[in-house]
């Protein structure tokens, strides 16, 4: 069996059209098919276009999770600050909270903005490995 590019004895065939190729002419892959396969896996990203995905989701499940984990997850006797114990949800609250000291109505513009800005880095953080995992998966078959 001759290489489809060349008259050098194959090697192997490519995975998706089963053409014979020598070792310059393939791996795994013949030459057209691995170029067509790099061209439909290579990803389209805008850094921007991310950036903004990762800020809607944060705001999609950040602020519900702050109104939800306000009302079922926050406990606090009214008189200190030395007793609120924010619940799961609002883990990026918990985050700002503990080192910065803050009075007034800071406090509420201050959290509310450190849960949209960690539950937006949490979609990043998610969104991410996916197309990580998703991309090493693709390859393989």
């Amino acid at each position: 069996m001759n290489c489809y590019a060349c008259e050098r004895g194959a090697e192997g065939t490519c995975r998706d059209c089963g053409r014979p190729y020598c070792p310059d002419h393939g791996a795994a892959y013949c030459a057209g098919c691995g170029r067509a396969r790099e061209a439909r896996g290579r990803p389209n990203f805008s850094l921007t276009a991310e950036a903004g995905r990762c800020a809607l989701w944060g705001a999609l499940v950040g602020f519900p999770s702050l109104v939800v984990g306000s009302c079922i997850g926050l406990s606090w006797d009214g008189e200190t600050d030395a007793n609120i114990d924010p619940g799961v949800l609002l883990w990026p609250v918990w985050l700002v909270y503990r080192p910065v000291v803050l009075s007034g109505f800071a406090p509420v513009v201050v959290m509310a903005f450190a849960q949209w800005a960690g539950y937006s880095a949490l979609a990043c953080l998610l969104r991410a490995a996916f197309r990580t995992l998703r991309f090493a998966f693709r390859g393989r078959g």
